[in-house]
């Protein structure tokens, strides 16, 4: 029996990528608020923007109170701001120098790497399924406009 060439399975295995659904996963995060675990799955349901700091990342307390302003007008922005501080006493007195209230969550660096994240400032935006759409490490300019109505879209709001 003669072997058949490869041009007869090519089409065949696109058909079959093609209507095959896609794989993937939604995202296993934990970090802890007033002292206990919480899992990305508590976001499940609505788009998430995630953002990983810490006070001792200067790119970081730079971007804070502009991102914190930014939230400020999305009131119905669903979103985890996570610090990677080691000790909650650096982090909680930068958030009250600069004004900023907003919920003091923590996590361990291995979280952020599985992310595929390797730096600080990272944020990252999750679907209602916990799958990531959206991963800038580094700064954001929350003041941009186009900036702005690019991350509302990706969130839904708008």
């Amino acid at each position: 029996m003669a072997a058949l060439s490869k041009t007869f399975y090519l089409p065949i295995i696109v058909l079959i990528l093609t209507l095959a659904p896609s794989i993937t996963h939604a995202i296993d995060l934990t970090w802890q608020k007033n002292h206990q675990e919480v899992k990305s799955n508590a976001l499940l349901g609505q788009p998430a923007l995630i953002h990983f700091w810490a006070s001792w990342c200067p790119p970081c307390r730079q971007e804070m109170p502009a991102m914190h302003a930014w939230m400020t007008q999305h009131p119905t922005l669903q979103s985890a701001i996570i610090s990677l501080d080691q000790d909650s006493i650096d982090a909680e007195s930068f958030l009250a120098d600069a004004a900023i209230s907003q919920p003091l969550l923590f996590t361990e660096p291995q979280q952020v790497a599985k992310l595929g994240l390797r730096g600080l400032p990272s944020t990252i935006i999750i679907d209602a399924k916990g799958e990531v759409i959206f991963k800038k490490t580094g700064t954001i300019d929350w003041q941009d406009n186009e900036t702005s109505q690019h991350i509302l879209q990706l969130l839904g709001i708008n």
